[in-house]
């Protein structure tokens, strides 16, 4: 299984190399979430990470220090910690410490190429705010037509089938996570929704998330123009995204 986040998906992948890298790893994530705490010394880190031997976890450590993500020890704590990248990983959307694992196996248990799932929200204080969204559990080519289920926080696909699937470049950035995914559901027809809760989505004031209005347009455009519907079907795609994200975030 050669899987994939949609992050890495760029062609030229400049500027998120270190993420696929970062991904790819079972640990690294994990270590990231635990410095995103607060310093510790490889001592404490290994009380939290008791399965990776005192060796491997200095390799993980080390190879996060190469990706400049996790600072070099320079105190007499001999405390470990995050540099600004890596605390630009860790402080926005948060995927959990087993993300990796329960998707991955949820994506053999489903004999499945895509798969995403449940979250929580919380604000830019990481308090949890609203109901946490609860991944649909099929989603199919014809459900993507108007709303993605599927999302680039938890969604995760299996390249070794079908090959890389990348960015439409030509969107300039148009929805283009979306494209992503219905050019993904459209290889077999179907993905599925883990029900487990394996991420937090972070809310900020003034992001164009936060911002419906703003978005209506950008929708009714990329349904028009990307996905070539008609008029009244533009329409009516949009209306129904729409009631679903206004169910979605405002339903407390």
């Amino acid at each position: 299984m050669e899987w994939s986040i949609f992050i890495t998906e760029k062609k030229d992948e400049c500027g998120v190399k270190y993420t696929l890298d970062i991904l790819e790893d079972r640990w690294q994530p994990r270590i990231i979430f635990w410095l995103g705490f607060r310093p510790f010394t490889i001592e404490e880190l290994h009380q939290l990470l008791p399965e990776l031997t005192d060796v491997a976890l200095k390799e993980k450590i080390t190879s996060l220090q190469n990706l400049r993500i996790v600072n070099p020890v320079v105190d007499e704590e001999n405390k470990y910690s995050l540099t600004d990248d890596g605390n630009d990983l860790r402080n926005d959307d948060i995927w959990l410490p087993n993300f990796l694992e329960e998707q991955i196996k949820f994506m053999k248990n489903k004999n499945a190429i895509c798969v995403c799932c449940s979250y929580s929200r919380i604000d830019e204080k990481s308090n949890e705010i609203l109901k946490p969204v609860i991944a649909k559990k099929v989603i199919t080519s014809k459900d993507m037509q108007a709303v993605d289920y599927v999302g680039t926080l938890t969604g995760v696909y299996d390249q070794s089938k079908y090959g890389k699937v990348y960015l439409k470049e030509e969107l300039n950035s148009l929805l283009d996570d979306y494209a992503f995914f219905i050019d993904v559901i459209n290889l077999e027809g179907v993905a599925y929704g883990n029900p487990k809760i394996l991420a937090k989505y972070r809310l900020r004031k003034g992001s164009m998330t936060n911002n419906k209005k703003k978005l209506i347009k950008k929708h009714y455009l990329f349904y028009k123009n990307v996905l070539n519907q008609n008029l009244f079907k533009s329409i009516y795609s949009t209306t129904k995204w729409g009631i679903t994200g206004f169910f979605k975030y405002y339903s407390k």
